[in-house]
């Protein structure tokens, strides 16, 4: 009986030493995981900032896209009223 305690009190002290490792090596993989999922949660917010930035880039652009149509538009009308007066002139001299 002394002899199948003692094979006992082995076999538990190699388990508690396959489960320290065990428990070692969980813990390594947590570590790891927890630093990749820093990294990813900082690239989220450096991604979020792009996007922000990017958006308001993006919004002035459209607005000065709008200013410069608006110019356009105004210069093809002045360029056209400026027009007819000559036509309208030489319509009058010719008559």
């Amino acid at each position: 009986m002394r002899r199948v305690l003692f094979i006992s009190d082995r076999h538990v002290a190699d388990c508690n030493s396959a489960v320290g490792v065990h428990v070692f090596a969980s813990q390594n993989d947590l570590d790891e995981s927890a630093s990749a999922l820093k990294s990813a949660v900082e690239q989220a917010k450096r991604s979020a900032n792009d996007v922000t930035r990017m958006s308001d880039e993006l919004r002035q652009e459209q607005d000065r896209n709008a200013a410069l149509e608006k110019q356009r538009r105004l210069h093809e009308t002045q360029i056209k009223e400026l027009q007819v007066g000559p036509m309208e002139f030489l319509h009058f001299v010719f008559r």
